[in-house]
């Protein structure tokens, strides 16, 4: 699947292992544009990572994916910070959420 989205944005991909790990990529020198996590995971949740990746990348694109619609609501979408997709999705559906511009 990762490749499929990779060849289908035409953009490289920066995988980090957690959310700790994501904010260390980040917060250094390279200009990241979309942000695409799960909301449960390891050492932080994707909703943790995105308010926090919010206040390092203002401009960045937020796409949060989860299978509990319930659980992936809070503030930062209501207010339209971040974007959700439901799992199951579809590699269009993907692809849709993740274009910039």
């Amino acid at each position: 699947m990762q490749a499929a989205v990779r060849f289908a944005c035409k953009a490289p991909r920066i995988i980090a292992r957690d959310g700790i790990e994501a904010l260390a990529l980040l917060d250094g020198s390279r200009k990241i544009d979309v942000l695409f996590s799960d909301v449960v995971m390891p050492r932080m949740s994707g909703i943790e990572l995105a308010q926090k990746a919010r206040l390092l990348a203002p401009g960045m694109k937020i796409v949060l994916a989860s299978g509990y619609a319930a659980e992936a609501i809070d503030d930062g979408m209501a207010n339209g910070h971040y974007d959700f997709i439901s799992k199951p999705y579809s590699l269009a559906q993907i692809v849709k959420k993740l274009r910039v511009g």
